[in-house]
């Protein structure tokens, strides 16, 4: 599985498929420390970057994605190191009033070793009503063997020509084989409540930059008990550029 889906999203970032319109960007971030569904997954401050490929039909758009979170602090002694590395792709197209995508996740760890997980996932947005509805669904079928699901919404304000604030907020749910292996106590629950405020600055049709605050909360009073810290905050600045 690891050979397939590293191959595809290599192919697909280094060709054009006949009859799309094919789109490219990068982008990199940095964050006073990493949350994740809830809890805090890294401690401390991270790098994040990503590249994407977009390739757009008439009938929806294929997304493929690389994703990395690199240590940028000295505590852990993996200053540098990437600890988590995650391949995407993703089907998204419009169906009525509605969006649907639906796509897999792989997790990889390459500094620790851990063994890697795969997630399915679905979505369905409603981007024309108040707030875009959003309902997503993610099926953790190798490690986990558990489902994530999460409610959310979003608005965005028009600051100024090239400036925007997005506001966003999401609850999420855990079957007993994801809060067992998120938060080791096996349980259905709802998980987490996630809100997050980001500002962007669109500078040219392919360059942008972002600054934001995220703040996270464990929902359930047993999946409480089981964290350090159950309600986090962390701040991002990030730049993405298209090619």
């Amino acid at each position: 599985m690891r050979v397939t889906t590293a191959s595809l999203v290599v192919c697909l970032f280094t060709a054009s498929c006949a009859g799309t319109e094919t789109t490219r960007s990068a982008s990199v971030g940095f964050s006073s420390n990493y949350l994740g569904r809830g809890v805090v997954v890294h401690d401390g401050p991270v790098a994040q970057a990503s590249l994407d490929a977009a390739f757009a039909s008439e009938q929806g758009v294929l997304t493929t994605s690389i994703w990395a979170n690199m240590d940028a602090s000295s505590e852990f002694d993996a200053f540098g190191s990437i600890t988590e590395l995650d391949l995407i792709a993703d089907w998204t197209a419009n169906a009525g009033p509605m969006t649907w995508s639906t796509g897999a996740i792989q997790y990889t760890f390459p500094h620790s070793g851990a063994a890697l997980t795969t997630e399915l996932y679905g979505s369905i947005q409603a981007a024309d009503w108040p707030l875009t509805p959003t309902l997503t669904a993610y099926w953790d079928f190798v490690e986990a063997d558990g489902l994530y699901a999460t409610l959310g919404g979003s608005h965005t304000l028009d600051l100024a020509e090239t400036w925007s604030l997005t506001l966003a907020s999401s609850v999420g749910w855990m079957s007993s084989g994801m809060t067992a292996f998120n938060y080791g106590l096996s349980q259905d629950a709802f998980s987490d409540l996630y809100a997050t405020a980001t500002l962007a600055w669109t500078i040219d049709e392919v360059i942008g930059m972002n600054a934001g605050v995220a703040w996270a909360s464990v929902l359930d009073s047993e999946l409480r008990d089981e964290v350090e810290d159950a309600d986090n905050a962390t701040l991002t600045f990030g730049a993405t550029v298209g090619f």
